[in-house]
């Protein structure tokens, strides 16, 4: 059977997804241009790869905007990182690492396929369900724990996607996306050390002033920096080990920056 495969992203819930009777279709069917993931950029929104089958109806190639994807996408089959609801709340989940050894369903519920905002078309594939899903289970198990930063959906989402896809504008799409959110996390992290460095005395955690002041918030912007350094690295080493067992990534390795 052969598949179309999309990236697509939705906003980040931190509980879990709303009831579908009261959420609206955000993108899919509307008869509006869904918006791609070039365009849009959503770097703070949930990412997952798609596999969608090729039921093309009257030879007509499935176009999202149209009513008819709505039920394809509710049907479809989404791979991600996904972290299991609990009680706990977003920031102490956020500081507590996660081991990825359990799977979740390749399934989204309703409201979770109609709150995706953007979409972005990568191709179609001939590999089954059956081999995508042990590439995710594979890729995760290499590299062992989520860290909210080192390591996310968009990230495996992307890796998918190489392989499963592994054309050329496939491969160009990948590229380009990855090289947008390198840019992305270079700027977010340019405005955190400098705000660090303007901010002076209020942005330390003891009230100090003059000297000491200015002398702790460098001492906190270093650490960050040095902190960053560390992640950019460890992102590199795994994906090199990971490009090792799976030769499509190799395509895109270089523009693994940072996390």
């Amino acid at each position: 059977m052969n598949y179309l495969c999309y990236l697509v992203s939705r906003p980040l819930d931190n509980n879990k997804p709303p009831p579908p009777h009261t959420t609206k279709w955000e993108t899919i069917g509307n008869g509006n241009e869904v918006p791609r993931l070039l365009d849009r950029r959503p770097f703070l929104e949930h990412w997952a790869f798609c596999m969608v089958p090729d039921e093309r109806v009257d030879g007509e190639r499935l176009r999202p905007a149209e009513p008819p994807a709505r039920d394809a996408f509710l049907h479809g089959l989404y791979f991600d990182l996904g972290i299991k609801d609990d009680q706990q709340g977003f920031l102490k989940r956020l500081w507590h690492p996660k081991t990825l050894r359990d799977i979740d369903s390749q399934t989204w519920p309703e409201g979770s396929v109609k709150m995706i905002t953007s979409i972005e078309e990568l191709g179609s594939t001939t590999n089954t369900e059956s081999m995508v899903f042990g590439c995710k289970r594979v890729l995760l198990e290499m590299w062992d724990q989520y860290l909210p930063i080192l390591w996310n959906c968009q990230h495996l989402a992307l890796m998918l996607a190489q392989i499963a896809v592994s054309s050329q504008r496939c491969t160009a799409i990948i590229c380009a996306l990855l090289s947008m959110r390198s840019e992305w996390v270079s700027q977010v992290r340019v405005g955190r050390h400098c705000g660090f460095m303007f901010g002076s005395g209020a942005m330390t955690l003891i009230p100090v002033v003059g000297p000491a002041a200015s002398f702790g918030v460098w001492l906190v912007a270093g650490a960050y920096m040095v902190t960053d350094g560390m992640k950019d690295e460890k992102i590199r080493e795994r994906w090199r080990k990971l490009a090792r067992r799976y030769p499509q990534l190799q395509e895109v390795s270089p523009l693994i920056m940072s996390g």
